[in-house]
């Protein structure tokens, strides 16, 4: 059973240390190296692309996999630092870009166009490039302001999905004794369904006993059922967190859509872990009781 001590007890968001390791410098440095890549490959297929929605949808996806580059290694940096995450997300960002001018300038160059960088932009800006807004239509040409706010659409798609795939990265719940994420499942438990008003509540619960309070109103056909999963890193066990997840039941026109997050990574300490599972017990114990009520005429 909860005590009243135990229900007051306050859910503890993780957050990052500021720390990161030697191993910082090589991983920005190959997702650098990786940026420069991926925009010498964006650059000799974008010009293939003609219909407007598949240029927009090419940027989108190219902007993506950078994003997952950045990601990836900023995590295996072991950077635990938000504002270095972005500096690093937003340099390999640069590093794409610049590359990716570069070598449309270039080939601008073998078109005749001067080799001076402002007068080359200059150039290309005044030719513009042709797209089409579907097969059967005439080709157009994309110039001038119009032109220069697409460039400016694709830094900022890439300077803001770089510089949130390091934040993401940086703000990963990290072991600081043992250098290693919580990766290990301690447990999970699967709650009864909730109402929409529960996972209102649920969502802004600030103490345990809010999160496991029983519901709210009587269970509907939108009800939906609610896990909590438990993590620890395996080395040490020291860091242990825990989610909040009311998946979906019945597709996407469900309440909320998929999967909705609730919390995610909230520390869990020896105290906070009894109290969550004896109040997940509690609730269980008062659905069954529910449950077996006879139905009012």
């Amino acid at each position: 059973m909860m005590t009243a001590a135990d229900r007051t007890l306050l859910l503890v968001p993780y957050q990052p240390s500021g720390r990161f390791s030697q191993r910082l410098v090589p991983c920005a440095v190959i997702a650098c190296v990786l940026a420069v890549l991926g925009a010498w490959g964006y650059h000799e297929i974008l010009p293939l692309l003609l219909k407007s929605r598949q240029l927009s949808f090419f940027v989108f996806i190219s902007a993506v996999v950078f994003g997952t580059i950045v990601y990836v290694a900023t995590l295996l940096s072991r950077l635990r630092n938000v504002a270095i995450g972005v500096g690093v997300g937003m340099t390999a960002a640069l590093c794409f870009l610049v590359t990716s001018q570069t070598l449309a300038g270039a080939r601008a160059v073998r078109a005749g166009a001067p080799a001076d960088l402002v007068d080359n932009t200059r150039w290309r800006l005044n030719q513009g490039v042709q797209t089409t807004r579907s097969t059967a239509a005439a080709k157009r040409t994309v110039s001038g302001w119009e032109l220069a706010g697409y460039w400016s659409l694709e830094a900022m798609v890439f300077l803001a999905l770089g510089s949130l795939a390091g934040v993401c990265a940086s703000r990963e719940p990290f072991c600081e004794r043992c250098g290693k994420r919580p990766s290990e499942q301690l447990w999970t438990r699967t709650a009864a369904k909730v109402s929409p008003a529960g996972l209102r509540r649920m969502k802004d619960a600030q103490t345990i006993g809010d999160l496991v309070a029983a519901d709210p109103e009587p269970l509907a056909a939108r009800s939906r059922p609610v896990v909590f999963t438990a993590n620890t890193c395996k080395g040490c066990g020291e860091l242990m967190v825990f989610s909040v997840t009311a998946p979906s039941t019945g597709g996407m026109f469900t309440i909320g859509g998929s999967s909705r997050e609730l919390h995610e990574n909230l520390l869990l300490d020896p105290e906070h872990e009894q109290a969550l599972r004896a109040g997940l017990d509690e609730r269980e114990a008062l659905a069954a009781t529910e449950a077996s009520k006879p139905l009012s005429a």
